[in-house]
């Protein structure tokens, strides 16, 4: 995570070359996803009741329904040079990683959020918790369209909580309930919201080291595509990611004006 010129939260997506450069840029749409598709096995388990199997089974029917139905998800990390994330998320190293604004996506918005990225910080333990938590049985909980207090306890159990093996992604979630982001009420399941954001809330942009390394020309195709980046997205700096030479961390140098010179 860093803080952009204003002070403001700048949090990053992780994208292949394609998705970034064939849709996301052009639609200018960033995906929200429900939690039932993510690729974690565990997700919203937290929150299963400890008699889950037995009298709280309908119990648990009903907060699979309800999460299934109303509940999108976005999820950013605070790093944006973790190696393992452009291994797993960014394309083997060929990708791009984002840096979104929060403030300027709306994700700050208690009003638009049910869990705005302030509070949206994903919560890694060794051992899975276990019994009863506030609202264990408010079905309230998933038609939530705003932050409400009150049933923070009762979120985190159903977003936030991953097991430790996932620590090293750093993740941070805005979940919303889809209605607040303009999607139609569904009693049938759609699997993502795609949601339209401003290109002034793109800060910052880091290209992969390998980014160009498999296309002929590889100078000029950067140029090209840098170009279309500076113009579409006026507000972000644009980077180049690296492997240090005595560490094994990644390091990024700026993609300056002297670039296009020749």
């Amino acid at each position: 995570m860093s803080l952009g010129p204003t002070g403001h939260m700048i949090l990053y997506k992780y994208y292949s070359w394609d998705t970034w450069i064939n849709i996301v840029s052009k639609s200018k749409k960033v995906r929200f996803s429900n939690p039932h598709d993510f690729n974690d096995p565990f997700e919203t388990k937290a929150a299963d009741h400890p008699l889950s199997n037995t009298a709280w089974f309908e119990a648990d029917l009903e907060r699979f329904s309800g999460i299934r139905e109303n509940v999108v998800v976005f999820c950013l990390t605070r790093n944006p040079l973790n190696s393992l994330m452009w291994s797993h998320y960014g394309e083997s190293h060929r990708g791009v990683v984002v840096g979104f604004d929060m403030v300027a996506m709306g994700f700050y918005d208690k009003r638009k959020c049910v869990l705005p990225c302030q509070f949206g910080s994903v919560i890694y333990t060794n051992t899975k918790p276990k019994g009863f938590y506030s609202d264990s049985f408010n079905d309230g909980v998933f038609s939530l369209q705003e932050f409400d207090p009150m049933y923070l306890e009762a979120l985190q159990r159903n977003y936030l909580y991953k097991s430790q093996e996932w620590a090293y992604e750093e993740e941070v979630r805005i979940v919303c309930h889809r209605e607040a982001l303009g999607g139609a009420s569904k009693k049938t399941y759609e699997a993502f919201l795609d949601v339209v954001f401003d290109p002034a809330a793109v800060k910052e942009l880091y290209f992969g080291w390998r980014c160009q390394k498999d296309k002929k020309s590889p100078r000029r195709v950067m140029k090209q595509v840098a170009k279309r980046m500076m113009y579409e997205f006026p507000n972000a700096e644009l980077r180049v990611v690296e492997p240090e030479s005595d560490t094994w961390r990644l390091n990024f140098h700026r993609l300056s004006d002297d670039f296009f010179d020749f």
